[in-house]
């Protein structure tokens, strides 16, 4: 239950979440209104909308290899992430090989009965 057990918002939060409501709704129409202006040729505008948040946010995305510095807490979780679970695979499968290939060298699977055979 923790925080959801109190649903309801006291009138401060009320009219803070209505005023980002109504925010929300007044930024939704200017922007459908830019869109859909058939003069915004004349005013040598033309193409498309500009929005300055998707072009920070494409600048950032093209960016992001300048500006990264390599630290330790970034190779652990790169090692974490990508070479951990291969090595654990590793392990993993070898030993299962390791074990029915003693049981095939022991005798204790007869050749009809292996799964992986040349005949």
């Amino acid at each position: 239950m923790g925080k959801f057990q109190n649903l309801e918002l006291s009138e401060a939060q009320r009219r803070i979440e209505q005023l980002k409501y109504q925010r929300r709704m007044d930024l939704r129409a200017q922007f459908w209104k830019n869109m859909t202006d058939p003069n915004r040729h004349g005013a040598g505008e033309g193409g498309v909308l500009f929005d300055p948040a998707l072009a920070r946010f494409q600048a950032m995305r093209v960016s992001h290899a300048e500006h990264f510095r390599p630290t330790g807490k970034a190779a652990f979780w790169g090692f974490a992430l990508l070479v951990g679970p291969m090595c654990i695979l590793y392990k993993l499968v070898r030993r299962e090989r390791d074990a029915r290939e003693l049981k095939y060298r022991n005798g204790e699977v007869s050749y009809a009965e292996r799964e992986f055979k040349f005949v």
